[in-house]
């Protein structure tokens, strides 16, 4: 999925499941992807992340996911991207623990 934080704070997911598949398992994927218009206003926050971080474990094996990232995204709201970035960071690094990854 790939979030956007409007401009008003409220965090949206799009659903992406049909927009592609990894590159590098056909040599032409334009018949496996589509494509879609998503609007933008201004303030609006596009947060583009790897399942790195939806699937990263605490010791418990619990995910950090896609609510606790939602989370991490708005409660920095109106802040700059390097902000949200950050915090994100922070988020999932206070989730993992002191396990190594």
């Amino acid at each position: 999925d790939v979030l956007v934080m409007r401009a008003g704070g409220e965090v949206e997911r799009i659903d992406t499941l049909d927009l592609g598949l990894p590159v590098g398992l056909e040599n032409d994927i334009s018949p496996f992807i589509d494509t879609r218009d998503i609007a933008f206003a201004s303030g609006d926050v596009i947060v583009l992340h790897t399942d790195g971080v939806t699937e990263a474990e605490d010791e418990d094996k619990r995910l950090f996911g896609f609510e606790r990232l939602c989370e991490s995204v708005q409660k920095r709201h109106g802040r700059t991207a390097e902000d949200i970035k950050t915090g994100i960071i922070d988020d999932l690094m206070a989730h993992i623990g002191i396990q190594k990854i």
